[in-house]
This record gives C-alpha cells, structure tokens and sequence, in this order.
C-alpha cells in the first residue's frame, strides 16, 4: 500500500468488477461479522489495523468515511473491553487526521 497507494484504489482483477479498495472494504466487513458471531473483539482489532492502514496511506475514500465513522462509533457504543475501545477511538481520531472537515460533518 505505502509504494502505490494509488494502485490500490484503482487496481482490479480478471474475472471480478470489485476494485481493490472494495475488496478490502469486504474483508473488514467480514472479519468483523466473523468476530461479531464469535462473540471476540479481539478478532475484530485485525480489521481496524487493516482500516487504519488503508486511512494513512490511500486518499480518496472520503466519500466513505461518513458511513465508516458511523459504524465505528456505533461499535464503540457496545465494545466491552477496554482494548477494543482503545482501537475504536483511534480509527476516530485517524479519520480527523485523514480528512477533519469530512469527520466533523
């Protein structure tokens, strides 16, 4: 992701009309489904650090980022453990860092 960023959010595979970013945006989905179903949060730290990446290096998901920000901090409304909590809020205070006026609308 850091050599070409943009790559990422271009890129698409033979045979899939997903991009790159989409597919990415599918897997976190599905590890937190996963890690919702198991009843662990810890599983979903995996999606957060993969979204966290995705904030610090590929520009132009803040079409997005309204959707993303409501679903963290509805997460964060019902995380138990202080971990999760920890890892919610900095995916909040990447997204002021990643776009701040996008973030406060």
């Amino acid at each position: 992701m850091q050599k070409d960023p943009e790559q990422i959010r271009t890129a698409t595979f033979a045979g899939c009309n997903a991009s790159c970013l989409d597919m990415m945006f599918n897997l976190i989905s599905k590890i937190f489904a996963d890690a919702k179903e198991k009843e662990d949060e810890f599983e979903s730290i995996v999606a957060i650090t993969l979204f966290i990446n995705l904030l610090e290096n590929i520009k132009g998901i803040e079409a997005t980022l309204a959707n993303i920000i409501s679903f963290f901090v509805k997460e964060l409304s019902t995380a138990k453990t202080p971990d999760y909590k920890v890892m919610l809020s900095q995916v909040l205070c990447m997204s002021f860092w990643y776009s701040a006026s996008t973030t406060i609308s």
